[in-house]
């Protein structure tokens, strides 16, 4: 099943257009402030993340996880996490704290919220759209209602874009705008 997404965009009726299939979107977990592993024990599998960085794993990748807050852990720990302890004379210690720590505190994986992402290659990158977010607004709303019976009438083609003109199933029209410069989105105003 298609999903259809849109953003407002500021300076007219168009609004930006997301047409993706179901694999086209991808869960994931934000691991921002999280102490992490894989096997509690071993601490060879630990990671962290500070707040102000932001890195999100797939969703299937994090639920294997065990996670804590890093503010659970002292500086010195996440420290000799950095440096895999081998110049720290209180190694064993500092081991020791961060496995105690995230037995007595971690979490399941399970447990993390996840948001939906497209990611896609513009010509020359990697982009990434949040299609929505736990914490924040992302702009982009799923209209797949609307755009579910959506069938194309006629289409357009210029130097730099094409133009496809579709009925949807509430009998307005709307004309989606595919710009052929390199990483742009498709473009859809509704009329009506």
């Amino acid at each position: 099943m298609k999903r259809y997404f849109t953003k407002e965009l500021d300076q007219d009726s168009k609004k930006l257009f997301l047409e993706l299939e179901q694999t086209d979107i991808e869960q994931k977990v934000e691991m921002a402030g999280l102490v992490y592993c894989t096997d509690i024990n071993d601490i060879n599998t630990y990671n962290y993340e500070t707040a102000g960085y932001s890195r999100s794993l797939p969703l299937s990748e994090a639920e294997v996880l065990t996670y804590a807050d890093v503010d659970l852990f002292e500086i010195d720990t996440l420290s000799g996490l950095d440096c895999g302890f081998a110049d720290d004379e209180d190694a064993e210690y500092l081991k020791a704290n961060m496995i105690a720590t995230m037995k007595q505190k971690g979490k399941s994986g399970e447990e993390l919220e996840s948001f939906e992402v497209y990611e896609y290659w513009d010509g020359s990158n990697w982009k990434t759209i949040s299609l929505n977010y736990y914490d924040e607004d992302t702009g982009w709303e799923e209209e797949t209602e609307v755009f579910q019976d959506i069938v194309l009438i006629d289409s357009d083609k210029y130097d730099f874009r094409i133009e496809r003109h579709y009925k949807l199933a509430d009998g307005r029209e709307a004309t989606e705008t595919q710009s052929f410069y390199q990483g742009s989105l498709s473009q859809i105003e509704i009329k009506g």
